[in-house]
């Protein structure tokens, strides 16, 4: 409900404008791990961690223009229900898909959501798509 009974939410707070449906992604979340192969070289191999609801989007505007002083191939946010187990060098498997953490918040300090700030990369290599 939007108006003067509305309470304390805002139209400009996230959890108000995560409606019903708004996680309609479903992604992975994979962590870095490093194991020793036969050979007894270092190996940094992916393992599953969580599958979480999620909405995946790009970047656009001033957001864009924001997030790119911190790293100017982010390219897609992604935004999740809280998950303390979630750390920085985690990354998204969405479709067939790669999308790497670069940072999150927690927007209004409430422990809803995540707002993950990430780059797309390519499956095959790892780089950065451009």
């Amino acid at each position: 409900m939007v108006g003067a009974n509305a309470g304390s939410v805002t139209i400009s707070d996230p959890t108000f404008r995560l409606r019903a449906g708004g996680l309609r992604h479903k992604v992975a979340i994979e962590r870095a791990t490093e194991t020793i192969d036969a050979a007894g070289a270092i190996v940094q191999t992916w393992e599953w961690v969580a599958d979480r609801r999620a909405k995946v989007e790009a970047l656009s505007g001033r957001e864009f223009e924001i997030a790119s002083q911190a790293n100017n191939q982010i390219s897609r946010k992604v935004t999740i229900r809280a998950f303390k187990e979630l750390r920085q060098r985690d990354r998204f498997i969405f479709k067939d898909r790669i999308f790497h953490i670069q940072y999150f918040n927690n927007p209004m300090e409430e422990d809803k959501l995540q707002v993950c700030y990430c780059t797309e990369v390519y499956q095959s290599t790892g780089d950065p798509l451009e």
